[in-house]
């Protein structure tokens, strides 16, 4: 994969250290799944927030969505670059007042292309694109 080649060990490292969640009041972020960063299991993950978490923002699978269960919401904000959900604009979340509203903006695409060169397929350009 394109990032695996051309990222440098030292900020490998440096994100090692970086928190797995960061909580800020009932917000509790988290790049994957609490129970897994591969599998969809979020139910279980909303069961195992710490003590006075009552919202998981998660991301990962860069496709907007809410959910609530047993008192306690699910949010992935979806991808501000990479939209997996066929709407290639730029997708982002706002929670305010215990509410999500979705927001989604259009961005230059084609200008983000040209930075990839000839280091990334075209089947990755193209899904930009695409939103998939």
């Amino acid at each position: 994969m394109y990032t695996r080649s051309v990222i440098k060990t030292e900020h490998v490292e440096f994100i090692k250290t970086w928190p797995e969640m960061i909580t800020l009041d009932e917000l509790c972020i988290h790049h994957g799944n609490i129970k897994s960063a591969w599998t969809p299991g979020y139910i279980d993950a909303l069961s195992m927030l710490p003590q006075g978490c009552s919202v998981l923002v998660t991301g990962h699978a860069h496709v907007p969505m809410m959910m609530s269960y047993n008192g306690k919401m699910l949010v992935n904000p979806g991808s501000v670059g990479q939209p997996r959900n066929r709407d290639s604009r730029s997708h982002y979340a706002i929670y305010e007042d215990g509410s999500v509203t979705f927001r989604r903006v259009k961005y230059d695409i084609e200008k983000e292309q040209s930075y990839f060169g000839d280091k990334v397929d075209e089947y990755y350009k193209n899904r930009l694109t695409q939103g998939i």
